[in-house]
């Protein structure tokens, strides 16, 4: 007789997704910005790195803080201004429902106000747009090592 709390030796289907699902190592990112080119170029740069796995983006923040609360990814990466809801509501919903989350925001603005209106919302770094491509994949690795990845001299521009 079998015993039903352990798996025969043809498990059901969900045993071997979930099993890859907990040996994966890679960094899971989710990013959010309205400009599909923004969104297109992050993927493609983010997917050249073998530890990090671009897991979705949205395109406004409220279907990104949902996208958050479903994919559960490490870390996300947050444009500020976008039309309905914002980078800053997106980033305190996320930090609310998804706590281990951490959200960098990658923006165009770089005024003081801005940086600590993100970081008081619970973002953990502020890169800038303009920032060197490797930057933003290290400033990922950072994030996800619990680090604050922050644009040198920010709201010095």
């Amino acid at each position: 007789m079998s015993d039903p709390l352990r798996p025969g030796p043809f498990p059901d289907d969900r045993l071997p997704e979930e099993s890859s699902e907990a040996a994966r190592s890679g960094i899971r990112v989710v990013i959010v910005d309205d400009h599909d080119l923004i969104r297109t170029a992050l993927r493609a740069l983010l997917s050249c790195e073998s530890d990090i796995e671009v897991c979705g983006d949205a395109a406004e923040g409220d279907t990104g803080a949902t996208l958050v609360l479903d994919l559960r990814p490490d870390v996300v990466l947050m444009d500020l201004t976008m039309p309905g809801v914002g980078g800053l509501e997106a980033t305190r919903r996320i930090v609310m429902d998804w706590p281990s989350a951490k959200v960098v925001v990658l923006t165009a603005f770089a005024e003081p106000r801005l940086v600590r209106d993100a970081l008081t919302a619970g973002a953990r770094g502020y890169l800038l747009k303009d920032a060197d491509p490797s930057a933003v994949v290290e400033a990922v690795r950072e994030a996800a090592r619990g680090g604050r990845p922050m644009t040198t001299g920010i709201g010095e521009h």
